[in-house]
């Protein structure tokens, strides 16, 4: 859990440092038309160029991180399944030692001493 609010909190904080970068950006060229550096059709298609590239931009990173996510998950679900597989491979193993350990008292769980045990707490 501390892992991926850690994650989320990174992942904001790079939006807002993205954000008010673009911002300053706008402002820059707002402000070389506004001082008369620049035209406004200039200004127009460099704000309408920016717009288009961040955008573009922005869906190529989300598309690489869906990639990214799906071959991670892919992964850890290998080596999940592996360990899991592993587990229960050794609780079996467990189980058939215990049950030798312990055959022959099968007889002391019946089902009014269980329901009575279950009554006693």
């Amino acid at each position: 859990m501390d892992i991926g609010a850690t994650a989320n909190i990174d992942q904001q904080m790079e939006n807002e440092r993205n954000a008010g970068m673009m911002d300053a950006t706008k402002l820059l060229i707002h402000n070389l038309a506004k001082n008369g550096d620049i035209s406004g059709g200039v200004k127009d298609k460099c704000l309408s160029n920016f717009n288009k590239k961040v955008d573009k931009m922005d869906k190529d990173l989300n598309e690489d991180f869906k990639k990214y996510m799906e071959t991670l998950l892919k992964e850890l679900s290998t080596k999940n399944k592996v360990c899991f597989e592993n587990y229960t491979e050794k609780r079996k193993g467990l189980f058939k030692i215990n049950s030798r350990t312990v055959q022959g008292w099968s007889y002391l769980l019946t089902p009014s001493l269980c329901t009575s045990f279950l009554n006693s707490e």
